[in-house]
Parts: structure tokens; C-alpha cells; sequence
């Protein structure tokens, strides 16, 4: 009878599931000096591929980094986007940029994505530094955001300061949102850091201006909606100021349940 069983079973299930699925090969790139290693066979697979092409060094610079994230993904099994692969390993990201503007210095979106992971890692000088390059080299789309992240940055260090220091980082970087503006009028996320600080420095009347704007143009409604019961709203709203948009009653009546 059991003999019988264990046939039956044979035949009913296909061979092919009774191995074991192949597993994606994985690659250690734990530490620096093994992800070192993996960029420098990509820039040299890079650079040779340039030079069959004769390109220049700022198109090798490009053709590294668009070889990157895919061999990362090949080597580790991941799916990973730029995103997300920013997010999660911003020390690996900053690692890509460097040896990019190694390869050729003049580009702003590689100084950008740099400053951005060196934000991300809490390395908030040369973050400032290498987007302070980035608006340099940039007159369009790519200082616009670098003014932007840098603009973000120094309100990080504000909020770690005090005193002249703090007013001092607020002040660049209500500077840095107003250029922001001044080149992308429609840009949501700037009024709203601007009004902000407009805000913390008593212009209520022009914070209020400032988040009608942001409320009017925000393309992401979920966080819209989050800012919406934030703090800035409900002061404003304690002094009858709240624009249009904010809806910090919500808050209070659930708050008071």
C-alpha cells in the first residue's frame, strides 16, 4: 500500500519541482573596500567602452554611472531603484558619485545626487559643498535642485544650532527657496519651506501667502493633506490666519475626543 502511495506521488508531481530552484547568485559588497573593487571593474569596463566609441570623459562619466545600479542589482539579487537604492545605502550612492566626478568633474547631476547622499548621511558640510557646485555648474533644472536640497540641508543645521548660528542658516536657506522660485515658480515643496521660515521668524501674514500657494500647487495630496494638520496650520489658524488649505479644525476636534 505504501509502495503504491509513494508512486502515485511520483507521478503526480512534475520532476522539475522536486529540485531545488536555483537561488540568484549573490555578491558581498558589504564593506567599502569590496564595493571599491566592483566600481573600479565597472570603470574599467566603462572607460574601455568609451574609448572604442572615442567618447569624451563626460560621457564615460555617464556611461559609469548607467552601468552602476544594474550591476548592483545583477551581483546582490535586488531589484532596486536610483530611489531606493539612494535611501538605503546613500554610502554606496556617494561612493558612485565620487568616482563619476573623478572620471569628470563638470557635472552638475553627478555633484547633486552626491550632496543628496551625503544628506542623507547626516554629512551635512559636504553636502552643502558639493550642491553649492552643482547650482554652479547648472543655470537650469539641476541647480533648481540643488537649491533646493541645499536649502534643506541648512534648515537640518538650523534646527541643530542656536543663536546667530541658526538665524544665520535660516537666512541661506530662505535665500535659497526664494532663487528655487525665481526659477521654478511652481514649485510646491519651496513655499512651503519658505513659509516655514517665514513663520518661525513672526511674518505670519506672509507664511499664510506661502502656504495657500503650497496648497494650491502640491501634486501629492496625501502629504498635502499631512501638512494640512501640521503644526504651522494650526497656529494659524489659533490667530484666524489659516489660508485656505489647511484644515487644522479636524485636528482639534480629534484631539479633544
Amino acid at each position: 500500500m505504501l509502495k503504491t502511495l509513494l508512486t502515485a506521488v511520483f507521478f503526480l508531481v512534475p520532476a522539475r519541482s522536486l529540485a531545488q530552484a536555483p537561488q540568484p547568485s549573490v555578491r558581498d559588497l558589504s564593506t567599502p573596500e569590496l564595493f571599491s573593487s566592483f566600481l573600479g571593474e565597472i570603470r574599467a569596463k566603462a572607460a574601455a567602452e568609451a574609448a572604442k566609441k572615442k567618447q569624451p570623459p563626460s560621457e564615460e562619466a555617464k556611461l559609469f554611472r548607467r552601468q552602476t545600479l544594474p550591476a548592483f542589482n545583477r551581483a546582490t539579487g535586488r531589484g532596486l531603484t536610483w530611489t531606493s537604492f539612494m535611501m538605503l545605502h546613500p554610502d554606496k550612492a556617494a561612493a558612485i558619485f565620487t568616482e563619476e566626478i573623478s572620471i569628470s568633474s563638470s557635472s552638475a547631476e553627478a555633484h547633486l545626487k552626491r550632496g543628496t547622499a551625503y544628506k542623507n548621511m547626516r554629512r551635512y558640510a559636504e553636502a552643502v559643498e558639493d550642491l553649492t557646485v552643482s547650482a554652479r555648474l547648472d543655470h537650469g533644472l539641476e541647480k533648481g535642485s540643488a537649491l533646493y536640497q541645499r536649502a534643506l540641508v541648512r534648515r537640518l543645521l538650523a534646527r541643530q544650532s542656536s543663536g546667530a548660528e541658526k538665524g544665520a542658516y535660516n537666512a541661506d536657506a530662505f535665500l535659497d527657496f526664494g532663487e528655487r522660485l525665481a526659477l521654478s515658480p511652481e514649485d510646491a515643496y519651496s513655499y512651503q519651506g519658505r513659509g516655514e521660515i517665514r513663520f518661525e521668524t513672526g511674518q505670519l501674514k506672509e507664511a499664510a501667502a506661502d502656504y495657500a500657494k503650497f496648497f494650491e500647487l502640491c501634486p501629492d495630496k496625501s502629504y498635502a493633506d499631512l501638512v494640512a494638520r501640521g503644526e504651522v496650520c494650526r497656529d494659524l489658524a489659533s490667530k484666524n490666519m489659516a489660508p485656505k488649505g489647511c484644515r487644522p479644525k479636524k485636528f482639534f476636534e480629534k484631539r479633544d475626543e
